[in-house]
């Protein structure tokens, strides 16, 4: 347990109000999975899935994503809601036209988080599909 864990949890309501003026401040999606990951540290798991749904809807990039997965799998053990965040990141790249390195990043976190080789491959094998039907009608 890190020193600021237990100096947040000895002290919760001062937490809690840090927390929610943190709330207020607030922009992009990276802001609120930060915001999430304090809620989890001091317990308030409730918050910390507030804090999540809206890092969701407000991503700023992948990372926003990748980060609410690994905070949804890693700290509150939920494997189905992580998945969904992934897919959701899949969405984001697609309408966003994202780069290759955007698919290979996705790809690595089913891997890293979920241990998902499977779908990792899956990536890789649509997003060649799609370059080859690219190339042939260019």
């Amino acid at each position: 347990m890190t020193d600021a864990r237990r100096r947040a949890q000895k002290r919760p309501d001062k937490s809690r109000r840090l927390l929610d003026e943190a709330e207020t401040l607030a922009e992009t999606g990276n802001d609120w999975a930060s915001i999430a990951e304090a809620w989890i540290e001091i317990g308030d798991v409730q918050a910390a899935r507030r804090s999540i749904a809206t890092a969701l809807e407000n991503p700023h990039d992948t990372d926003t994503f990748f980060h609410v997965a690994l905070l949804l799998h890693r700290d509150l053990a939920d494997t189905d809601a992580a998945r969904a965040a992934l897919e959701r990141c899949e969405r984001y790249i697609e309408t966003a036209q994202s780069s290759h390195l955007q698919w290979t990043r996705t790809a690595r976190q089913y891997v890293q988080i979920l241990g998902d080789r499977a779908k990792a491959r899956s990536i890789f094998e649509r997003r060649a599909r799609a370059q080859i039907r690219t190339s042939s009608s260019a």
